[in-house]
């Protein structure tokens, strides 16, 4: 009975996925140093313009789920962090976490994305859930890693929340990248 389960199962899978269009060679993975010249990048979170957060919020925290970088020319999305992490932005004080150090091929990445879990808001009432209008941001300026160097990206606090702590906060994430 084993084997025609797993007879089955071979010849049903692939079915499923080529009428799902379901393409295993564009999920994303780490880079595993296939002969390409590589750099080895520190990829960091930050904020900028905490100061601008609602007064009534004492401290804001980003879950963040992973972090991606697509290559153009060979159409893959790359992994840039080891696991999830959480970065916390204080009213009135930027922040900036390392969230991995990763080796990349070097070449253009026309695009990084950002996967968020959540997102919430602590202040006198305590912590309070976000609102997320979106849980992926894709930023797509163009990024050319052709050294050892840090890859950062920062939530414009200005331009990222809206609303109030009391009233509810949605958040509308500005992320700017920055490679030096």
């Amino acid at each position: 009975m084993n084997q025609l389960i797993q007879k089955l199962l071979l010849l049903v899978l692939p079915t499923v996925f080529m009428t799902t269009g379901c393409d295993l060679h564009l999920l994303p993975e780490t880079y595993q140093g296939q002969g390409e010249r590589a750099a080895i990048v520190t990829v960091e979170i930050g904020s900028l313009n905490a100061e601008l957060l609602d007064p009534e919020v004492d401290s804001l925290e980003i879950q963040i789920l992973d972090v991606l970088a697509h290559r153009e020319a060979s159409d893959e999305w790359l992994i840039l962090n080891e696991a999830p992490m959480a970065l916390t932005i204080t009213h009135n004080e930027n922040s900036t976490i390392e969230l991995s150090e990763v080796p990349l091929p070097v070449g253009e990445y026309d695009s990084i994305m950002l996967i968020i879990a959540q997102a919430r808001a602590d202040g006198e009432g305590g912590w309070t859930q976000i609102q997320l209008s979106t849980d992926d941001i894709e930023i797509q300026d163009p990024v050319l890693i052709d050294a050892d160097g840090k890859l950062t990206l920062s939530f414009d606090m200005e331009n990222t929340l809206e609303g109030t702590y009391s009233e509810g906060l949605i958040m509308n994430p500005q992320v700017l990248v920055q490679t030096n």
